[in-house]
């Protein structure tokens, strides 16, 4: 989200994660609502995904906690709960000021993910962002109209949804009839090991998961890569299995112990 972005900013939550996942353990029902407050601000926000008033020059100008309180009905040590947030990984806090006069800005921790796909993919077609991505260059898009982008991107969608057309969750794997097959199938075992599992669900979701994992980096925690995976499967229409969510609340809890050892 950019600060000239129009229209009404929203945000999207993940029904499983969010009914099922440990933030409805870890928090208070009034600090759930006001997770929810602080993702609200930070979509209005003129710069999206940060909670403040604004910016003088190239610093960031927070709001008193007097702004934050406003938002409830009843009384909440607001401190405290900054620091829940922090210490599970939901935000990072700049503070200015002292006593009466601090101001917070929040910057919610992977903002991105509580976008819309369309907001995720938007600078991608604009004529202006696509010749390059992340600093790569991308040739497919060069010296092509908006409408050259667009039967590109549907062409895109469509091998996508060929490719990853979803199998029965129990399916039996087909036979390996040649080395390649084999090797292939030894790296899906490979991947599901890291979960302490033999592969399981649809054979398009073991592929997606194999891909994830093996692009794991060392700063990745295991409950971010499994929400990545969740992300390509839901961008791919692939079945999720639940097994995989229960999975993904283990490390999540895991990690949380570890965190508050």
């Amino acid at each position: 989200m950019k600060p000239t972005q129009g229209g009404r900013p929203w945000f999207k939550l993940w029904a499983n994660e969010w009914l099922d996942g440990t933030t409805r353990f870890q928090m208070s029902d009034a600090q759930r609502a006001f997770w929810i407050d602080l993702l609200a601000l930070a979509g209005r926000s003129r710069h999206g995904g940060v909670v403040c008033s604004g910016k003088d020059g190239n610093k960031w100008v927070g709001y008193p906690l007097s702004r934050f309180q406003g938002l409830l009905s009843e009384p909440m040590d607001i401190p405290a709960t900054f620091e829940l947030f922090r210490k599970t990984g939901k935000i990072t806090i700049q503070l200015d000021g002292q006593g009466p006069t601090q101001l917070y800005t929040l910057f919610i921790t992977k903002w991105a993910k509580y976008q819309s796909e369309y907001e995720r993919t938007k600078q991608y077609r604009k004529p202006e962002n696509t010749e390059k991505l992340h600093g790569k260059s991308l040739s497919r898009y060069e010296k092509s109209t908006p409408q050259k982008q667009r039967k590109k991107q549907i062409s895109d969608l469509e091998e996508q949804k060929t490719e990853y057309t979803a199998e029965a969750e129990d399916a039996s794997p087909a036979p390996m009839a040649h080395p390649a097959a084999a090797a292939a199938d030894s790296t899906v075992i490979e991947a599901f090991n890291l979960l302490s599992n033999r592969p399981f669900g649809p054979k398009a979701f073991q592929q997606i998961w194999t891909r994830t994992a093996q692009s794991k980096t060392d700063s990745e925690s295991w409950s971010d890569t499994m929400e990545r995976c969740i992300e390509n499967c839901e961008a791919a229409g692939v079945k999720i299995p639940s097994k995989f969510y229960k999975i993904k609340r283990k490390a999540e809890s895991a990690e949380v112990d570890n965190l508050f050892r």
